[in-house]
């Protein structure tokens, strides 16, 4: 993200923007570990752009699914 732009928001949206990109960016990360995981056992996976996109309560839906799946394969 352009630190100019940061810069130029006010201080409570400024922090709202870097929490909401840090949670994205934890939101990617656990949907591309269990892409790996899910890979590796061969089930079904989800794009982790995909899964950022969705409202929080449907991001744990699915990653609660997906973990479910994984437990039944593993």
């Amino acid at each position: 993200m352009d630190p100019s732009f940061l810069a130029a928001l006010p201080e409570n949206i400024r922090q709202e923007v870097i929490s909401d990109q840090l949670r994205l960016q934890r939101i990617r990360q656990r949907a591309q570990e269990q892409q790996q995981e899910a890979a590796t056992l061969g089930v079904s996976e989800v794009n982790p752009e995909f899964l950022a996109a969705l409202p929080p309560n449907i991001q744990e839906e699915v990653s609660h699914t997906l973990a479910v799946e994984y437990s039944y394969c593993y």
